[in-house]
Order: structure tokens, then C-alpha cells, then sequence
């Protein structure tokens, strides 16, 4: 077994190293995005080579009527004062100075903290005002709408035209690996903060829809989706036992798993397998092993827990059966 998991990661390890070399076999990129997932190394799609600066926007906070942003660390504060003037500062709160090109109308900052971005004033067909943030080289817009009497309060409007006070999401673990696990890096990120509300009582079976922070804009986008994407299941059952129905409920589910685990483990280990009632048993016993592994990175289903549980009860039964036979098979010799 040793020897074969160090061939396995040997193989692994030259297909990773000569995935470029050989043609980007798609069979091999599969095999470096998935390591590239787990280790945090760059994405496979800048293999080639080329080498383009990128910003990462840590979040954006509009509640108190200002636009307060975070990107690469570095904290910017947007106001908008009468008469449709801007003001930028830093943290400290020194202000940042800023020129408007003539021509496309963006205001850009000298600072080189903040002259990779731009604010753009913008108008909409009902003569709504806006400045627009952009990071150079990105696609992708953020609109801030100016409201209020006298036009002065900033405010996200979404892709649907909603506006929505933004403000930094709550998160834990995978700050530089959100797209581990086909994006669930980034689920379970958020989602780990949500169970300090259900320590005891949950929020409701299937309701993690409900209770997930669908506003996080920001975070999605880091992730590389459609920022409007609705997280609907977390994609680990144990999270979301823990958030649909407590935490409490989740340490009864595991510690009953473990009884049973423990148990049929150390009655199996020495089993002598001469009856069938000890194969059934084996064989629910890995059967249950692997479904609780799959769980890590699966969510229950209700077509597949009842089949499940089913299993554990029988599964209960028949170490009873096995210990009993064993015990008269110990006491008739």
C-alpha cells in the first residue's frame, strides 16, 4: 500500500511539473488545477505565461452613506459632498488627490495605492447619478448610485437594479484559497460564521438558503462567479446540519457515529469472517465510513438519507447479532 500511494504521488507530481511541456494534455491540467487547488498555487490559466497585475478588492462598505473600499489591503473612503464634489481619503484620513481625464471623464488618483482604480460620474435614462468604480484591466463595473436630498449618499445598485448597502462579510478560513473545492473554500468560508446563531437551535431544516449572505458581491467575485449566483446548500452536510437544525444536533449525529464506528471497527478487526451475518456487517460498516467521508464535501439528500439511516440501523443490528455469536462461539470452547 505504501509503495503504491508513493507511485500515485509520484505520477501526480510529473504530471504537475510537465503539464505545460507536454502540450497541456487536458487529462494533466485537470491533474495541476486540482493540486493548484489544494496547495494555493496559481491558477492554471496563467500558465502560459503571461503575467498581468491583478487587485484584489477585499470589500466594500456603503452604510453610512459613504463609499469605503478595501483593495489589496489599502483603504480608500469616497464622499460626496454638495454640489456633486467627490473627496478621497486613506484610513488615516489624508486626502487623496484626484484628475478627471477630459475625455472618458474618470477621476484617477496619483497615489500609488490607489492608481491602478478610477471613478466614473454616469447617468442612467432616468437621470440618475452615479460613480462608476473600476480596477484597471477588469471587466467588471461596481455602480454606486447617489441618493438622498441633496445627492450626497453613495449606495450599491446590483445587476437587477437594486440597491444595497454593502458592508464586509463576516468569513473564517480560506482567505487566499476561495476557489478550493470548485468554489467551496469560498461556501464554507462564509458559512462557518452563520452557526454562531444556531449553537443550540438550528434554523430550520432546508433553510440555509435563506440565512446564506446572498449580498456578498465581493466575495463571489473573488471566487470568480457570477456575483449573482444564490448559494442554495454549503456542500458539506456537517455544516449544514449545523446550521439547519444546531450544533447540538450535529454532536448527537457525530457522537452516535463515532459509538457506532468505534464499535464495529474494533469488532471487525478481529473478526474471523465465518458467517455471512460478519460480511453484511464489514460491508455496512465501510458502506457507512464512506458515506460520512463523502459528506465532507457533499450535502444530505433526501433521496439518499433515508437509504442511509436504514443501513445504520441495520448496520446496529447486526454487530448484535455477530458480538452474540462470537460470545457463544467463546464460551462453547
Amino acid at each position: 500500500v505504501s509503495l503504491l500511494l508513493l507511485i500515485g504521488v509520484a505520477v501526480l507530481s510529473v504530471a504537475y511539473v510537465t503539464a505545460d511541456k507536454l502540450g497541456g494534455y487536458p487529462w494533466m491540467m485537470e491533474v495541476r488545477g486540482t493540486l493548484n487547488s489544494v496547495f494555493n498555487a496559481a491558477p492554471v490559466a496563467q500558465a502560459a505565461g503571461e503575467s498581468r497585475e491583478t487587485h484584489r478588492i477585499d470589500y466594500f462598505d456603503t452604510r453610512d452613506g459613504t463609499l469605503t473600499f478595501s483593495v489589496d489591503g489599502n483603504v480608500g473612503k469616497l464622499a460626496v459632498t454638495s454640489g456633486s464634489g467627490i473627496r478621497m481619503s486613506d484610513q488615516a484620513g489624508q486626502e487623496i488627490v484626484g484628475t478627471q481625464d477630459e475625455s472618458s471623464g474618470a477621476i484617477r488618483f496619483s497615489d500609488q495605492r490607489f492608481n491602478f482604480l478610477s471613478f466614473t460620474p454616469q447617468k442612467d435614462e432616468e437621470e440618475n447619478t452615479y460613480m462608476v468604480f473600476m480596477l484597471d484591466g477588469d471587466a467588471k463595473s461596481w455602480p454606486f448610485k447617489m441618493e438622498g436630498e441633496n445627492k450626497d449618499r453613495l449606495i450599491y445598485r446590483n445587476d437587477v437594479g437594486k440597491t444595497v448597502d454593502l458592508s464586509p462579510i463576516p468569513s473564517l478560513g480560506f482567505k487566499n484559497n476561495l476557489s478550493f473545492g470548485n468554489g467551496r473554500g469560498y461556501i464554507w468560508s462564509r458559512s462557518l460564521p452563520l452557526i454562531k446563531d444556531t449553537l443550540f437551535i438550528g434554523h430550520g431544516a432546508d433553510t440555509y438558503v435563506l440565512h446564506f449572505p446572498h449580498n456578498d458581491y465581493v466575495g463571489k467575485y473573488n471566487t470568480g462567479w457570477n456575483i449573482n449566483a444564490i448559494v442554495d446548500k454549503p456542500h458539506n452536510m456537517y455544516i449544514g446540519m449545523a446550521i439547519n437544525t444546531g450544533l447540538i444536533s450535529l454532536l448527537a449525529f457525530l457522537i452516535l457515529m463515532g459509538i457506532y464506528l468505534v464499535q464495529s471497527f474494533r469488532l471487525y478487526w478481529r473478526e474471523e469472517f465465518d458467517t455471512f451475518a460478519a460480511y453484511v456487517g464489514a460491508g455496512i460498516f465501510l458502506g457507512i465510513v464512506g458515506f460520512l467521508v463523502a459528506a465532507i464535501v457533499n450535502d444530505s439528500s433526501v433521496s439518499i438519507m433515508p437509504i442511509f439511516y436504514a443501513l445504520f440501523g441495520t448496520g446496529i443490528a447486526v454487530n448484535i447479532l455477530v458480538r452474540k455469536r462470537r460470545k457463544d462461539r467463546e464460551n462453547v470452547s
